[in-house]
């Protein structure tokens, strides 16, 4: 089934101007259970392939965090038909583009290249979906690959041990907390037979997405796409989403103390106990109202107006069912970092008691709503997106229902999330100092 759907935009000015994007969409499913979207675009000759699985470093066994991350490497050192990082050079020869990524509930491999290399690109991905070549050999290298990464990080985010504690704090299920990347200690753990046993219960079609956007002809992709994924067989080993318990609602402040940090700073984080869709939308308009800009309220509080922080930024992160929004600023002195948290709680005080303006919500909206236009302006972006809604709403189709929510949201609204979740007793804080 193909349908259109019809986003409506608000641009900002005195006069809001309404201008309607279409976006033709097909979302069907194989016999083998592996999704399919699909989503022409004839403005240049063009096509981008995502294929996304379900599986992240929510999924890594325990004592093995980063055994998801290490697939995402595996996966490109070889399968039955293409060599050892031959699925990159096939890609670059063309003059296309590819990236990957590993989150906390998926893994997504995504190419950009002219629309004439479309069957390619299938194979391509088809190939190792079907036949990815696991030996000891290459798990070590790939296990060599990721400490020489954890380390360079370390080297260039100063604050990323402080960021992997504060995960713990706000997260405390061992499942909801580990860190993409992984440990050193359980990176170094991990066994061939690790990453078998996870690749071949986590990377079936079944338990995967296919979404392919830009021009083509969609009778002659879906005989493509039947050719060169139909035939996979599902996996029988797929193994259930992890269970994670809510955490209480109790506040925490503990101290990280770090000579290589270059200035003092304050983590401030609040639990968010269920992830439902209806409240994602209110949320994510907090965070616009709170950090996205230079008029946002804490931008305007605690760098405008009081002097405590020379950045700050704000994140609404979330783990399965689970979610929670970060503060992360930066203070010129531990004097500074003790009183933004101050600043940072009068102002939700503030809010929670007195409904921010229409005025400002708009202009909050307006604002998501330009990112929105902005990720949907080339095609890999716009299939990041459409499997992204398959996977959150169970459709790509859901983009109407999606912007329809955020029109919806009310000043009330988000004075209810704000008293349900931002208060003091309900943070957990960190002082990262040196």
């Amino acid at each position: 089934m193909t349908v259109g759907l019809g986003l409506l935009f608000l641009c900002c000015g005195s006069a809001p101007l309404s201008a309607s994007l279409n976006i033709s969409v097909s979302h069907y499913q194989l016999k083998n259970g592996l999704q399919v979207i699909l989503s022409e675009d004839f403005t240049l000759p063009l096509i981008s392939v995502a294929v996304t699985y379900k599986a992240g470093s929510l999924h890594d066994p325990p004592g093995k965090s980063g055994l998801a991350y290490l697939i995402e490497n595996l996966m490109f050192l070889g399968s039955d038909n293409v060599g050892q990082m031959q699925h990159i050079g096939y890609v670059t020869r063309t003059g296309g583009t590819l990236n990957a990524a590993t989150m906390a509930d998926r893994t997504i491999f995504y190419q950009t290249v002219p629309s004439n290399q479309l069957a390619l690109v299938l194979w391509l991905e088809s190939d190792r979906m079907k036949s990815l070549q696991v030996s000891p050999a290459k798990v070590e290298a790939a296990k060599n690959e990721l400490l020489s990464e954890l380390r360079r990080r370390h080297q260039e985010t100063p604050y990323l041990e402080a960021f992997f504690r504060f995960d713990r704090m706000l997260f405390p299920a061992p499942a909801a907390h580990r860190p993409i990347i992984g440990l050193e200690e359980d990176i170094k753990s991990i066994t061939y037979e690790d990453a078998q046993n996870f690749h071949r219960q986590r990377y079936g079609p079944q338990n995967a997405l296919l979404c392919v956007t830009g021009s083509f002809n969609t009778l002659q992709l879906r005989d493509l796409v039947n050719r060169y994924f139909e035939s996979i067989p599902r996996s029988h080993d797929t193994l259930p989403p992890p269970v994670l318990p809510e955490p209480d609602k109790t506040s925490g402040m503990e101290t990280s103390r770090a000579a290589s940090i270059p200035a003092p700073s304050v983590l401030v984080g609040f639990r968010i106990h269920s992830a439902r869709a209806v409240d994602m939308h209110v949320l994510t308009l907090i965070d616009y109202i709170l950090c996205r800009g230079k008029t946002s309220r804490l931008v305007q509080r605690t760098i405008k107006r009081d002097r405590l922080a020379s950045q700050i930024t704000g994140s609404l992160e979330r783990r399965g069912d689970l979610a929670a929004y970060r503060i992360f600023a930066v203070n010129n002195s531990e004097y500074s970092a003790r009183l933004c948290v101050g600043s940072i709680y009068s102002e939700l005080a503030r809010m929670r008691t007195n409904f921010i303006s229409e005025e400002e919500l708009n202009r909050a909206k307006n604002r998501w709503k330009k990112d929105l236009l902005n990720r949907l302006s080339s095609r890999a972006d716009k299939a990041l997106f459409l499997s992204e809604l398959a996977l959150n709403y169970g459709d790509p189709r859901a983009g109407s229902l999606d912007i329809g929510r955020f029109q919806e949201v009310t000043p009330l609204m988000i004075a209810g999330l704000l008293n349900r979740y931002f208060y003091k007793e309900n943070s957990q804080v960190l002082y990262i100092l040196k």
